[in-house]
């Protein structure tokens, strides 16, 4: 959500909240962690003299998250900040699981359509490409996981199978306009089921664009440019390569960077990727790989910014 700033590193959050910075998931952040800021300079604050034992942490953490990637590493960050600003213990200390539906008013209708689902990697709004409803999932890989982010009923789940603690892949409740993120191994896909679907609810539009776009790693492509912006499939034609998304916001600054490795032999593609004017889509030096850009069936809007910027959406509309 832009607007907002990493409450670690002061870097552009995510749709999701993440930091594109430093990766701190800052849905936690207010509950871990406490920051003073000053009008000059603004200074960091894990509890005194424990102050230079984070900031080792804090280099530490780095160092592994280039190593194992953000999304294992960011919640096992925030709990060493936690035992060090608490002073409790590897040991000792248990976390309490926390229900993600605590803060939820809004009851999902008992009755609906039976329904089945099943999601390649990408992006997916729900009411738009899947029924509101509660949902079971079924993945084929430990680390194949669902990613939820639903601002408007406060519910954010990260699941997958090889959880050592409760996941919540049995009891996915998908409220309309929630954001559900897919991301698997290879191609595997994900199977959503349900039997309580609104599919009389669903309110996605036709894509405007119709066009395929083909795109290479010999330099780096503009939405509004070198290809119309807009809400697209992407798959990979041949080769082999690391492939970055940046998003501008209006004053030209980062606001969203997206970074997938991609292999016409491994995982190839990504589906529903927003881009909206200005973002650019760069490659890893060295790389030799080809795309082609396919205007996704359905889309939610036009905003295409506004997708990431969640304050756009009813400024724009």
């Amino acid at each position: 959500m832009s607007g907002k700033k990493c409450s670690l590193c002061g870097g552009n959050l995510d749709k999701n909240y993440i930091c594109t910075e430093c990766g701190l998931d800052n849905r936690k952040s207010d509950k871990s962690y406490k920051i003073n800021r000053s009008s000059s300079n603004r200074q960091y604050s894990f509890g005194g003299r424990k102050k230079r034992r984070t900031k080792g942490m804090v280099i530490l953490f780095a160092v592994l998250l280039l190593i194992l990637g953000v999304n294992v590493l960011r919640d096992v960050f925030l709990d060493i900040v936690y035992r060090i600003e608490t002073g409790i213990s590897g040991d000792t200390y248990q976390s309490e699981p926390r229900d993600p539906y605590e803060d939820v008013e809004k009851e999902l209708c008992e009755e609906g359509e039976t329904a089945e689902y099943v999601l390649e990697p990408g992006e997916y709004i729900v009411g738009v490409h899947i029924p509101e409803g509660k949902y079971t999932a079924e993945v084929q890989d430990d680390f194949d996981t669902v990613h939820v982010s639903d601002y408007q009923n406060i519910i954010y789940l990260y699941e997958y199978a090889g959880k050592e603690e409760e996941n919540y892949l049995d009891d996915l409740r998908l409220y309309d306009g929630a954001y559900v993120t897919i991301d698997t191994e290879d191609n595997n896909t994900v199977t959503l089921s349900t039997e309580n679907a609104q599919i009389a609810d669903m309110h996605g539009a036709a894509n405007p664009l119709t066009e395929p776009v083909h795109i290479s790693s010999r330099r780096t492509w503009k939405a509004g440019e070198d290809f119309e912006a807009g809400v697209y499939d992407l798959e990979v034609v041949k080769g082999i390569g690391g492939v970055t998304l940046i998003v501008y916001d209006r004053e030209g600054d980062s606001c969203e960077s997206r970074f997938m490795y991609l292999s016409a032999d491994g995982k190839s593609g990504y589906r529903n990727l927003v881009i909206p004017e200005n973002a650019q889509i760069s490659f890893e030096e060295g790389d030799a790989i080809e795309l082609t850009l396919t205007p996704s069936e359905v889309i939610s809007s036009v905003n295409y910014l506004g997708y990431y910027i969640y304050y756009l959406e009813e400024e724009d509309e």
